[in-house]
């Protein structure tokens, strides 16, 4: 996966025009898959997982968001003129949250999508088809980076990619590897391209393979960081929960659990820098709970990260603009432009750090 080697892929016949295309064999699939745990063929896919089975038996919420692909890729060079992707999907979201691309980007910009939708998701969102489906994508003439972003929303999965016959296919070297844990804004609610998310867009500025650990409606949960996956020694970590312990969590265990976490995170990794993100705004944040007003829950994270040195806490309240229009869902999950206002501010934060 990390080892830059061209490969040329042929049919095996000099005569078959260069329009003619050939597939991308599973072994290769392989090199060129980031943000995974691990890669299993099937007889008509490839399933691609950002949890470990290690990490699944650790959760006791989320198992079926687990499945879903936030964070995977497929990164590689090539000098193919087009590339035919043929994907399917399962659900794996109980929340009628079905909407799904695939994003097609070449040298970083957008070229296409293969998505199940037409007209911008709004909420409530209805029922999303998950049929298989295909595009061929005109890539362009020379050398150029693809990027194929996986949904956060379904599990994806590959059935078949093809590129012209004769041509390089060669897969990039990262620079960083990074693990987010986080909940379902970490996961990608609700952005309506993949590669949107905050957690996408900092895997991109990073140059990094950046495994997704976020699961919609999650809280900390203390045995997770106790399972160390694919990445060992990962070059940082950022942590991002706290929201939904604030809506249904009692301050003493909320602490409790926090606590817990970061102790068994910083035993895996005791030379990595972690950053503790505090929740973003949201709608209803005036309002009090059993853990008390929205504040406390980054004043908790704040205190606990202090006294951890690789611990970082960065107030996120302020990342996204305090307007619902920022928010697909009007109150707490950003649509595509928070998203990039999440990025935006937490790179600059981060990139302090590193």
């Amino acid at each position: 996966m990390c080892h830059s080697e061209c490969i040329s892929l042929s049919c095996g016949s000099g005569s078959i025009p260069r329009r003619k295309r050939v597939k991308i064999s599973y072994d290769i699939i392989q090199k060129l898959a980031f943000g995974v745990e691990y890669i299993e063929a099937q007889e008509t896919r490839v399933i691609f997982s950002r949890f470990s089975k290690d990490e699944r038996h650790a959760l006791n919420y989320g198992m079926d968001k687990s499945f879903a692909t936030a964070g995977v890729r497929l990164e590689f060079e090539t000098d193919s003129r087009y590339l035919r992707v043929a994907v399917c999907t399962e659900k794996a979201n109980p929340e009628r949250r079905n909407f799904y691309s695939f994003d097609v980007c070449v040298n970083g910009q957008l070229i296409g999508q293969i998505k199940n939708f037409d007209a911008d998701p709004l909420f409530p969102y209805p029922e999303y088809p998950l049929s298989d489906r295909e595009q061929t994508f005109f890539l362009g003439i020379g050398a150029k980076k693809i990027c194929i972003y996986f949904p956060w929303s379904v599990q994806g999965m590959i059935r078949e990619i093809e590129v012209d016959d004769g041509a390089s296919v060669v897969p990039v070297v990262k620079k960083r590897k990074i693990l987010m844990y986080g909940d379902s804004i970490t996961q990608g609610y609700d952005a309506g391209k993949s590669s949107a998310s905050y957690a996408s867009k900092l895997t991109d500025q990073l140059d990094a393979d950046g495994i997704n650990k976020g699961i919609g409606g999650s809280i900390f949960l203390p045995a997770l960081a106790t399972v160390k996956g694919n990445i060992s020694s990962p070059d940082l970590v950022t942590v991002a929960y706290g929201t939904n312990e604030w809506r249904g969590s009692e301050y003493q265990p909320f602490k409790e659990r926090c606590e817990s976490f970061f102790e068994n995170l910083v035993k895996n990794y005791p030379n990595t820098p972690v950053v503790v993100i505090s929740p973003i705004w949201r709608a209803d944040c005036a309002e009090n709970h059993k853990l008390g007003d929205f504040s406390t829950v980054a004043d908790v994270l704040h205190k606990v990260s202090a006294g951890y040195r690789q611990l970082h806490f960065i107030d996120g309240i302020d990342f996204v603009p305090k307007d619902t229009a920022f928010f697909r869902d009007g109150y707490l999950h950003p649509n595509d432009e928070g998203f990039e206002k999440f990025a935006d501010a937490l790179i600059k934060n981060i990139q302090k750090l590193l």
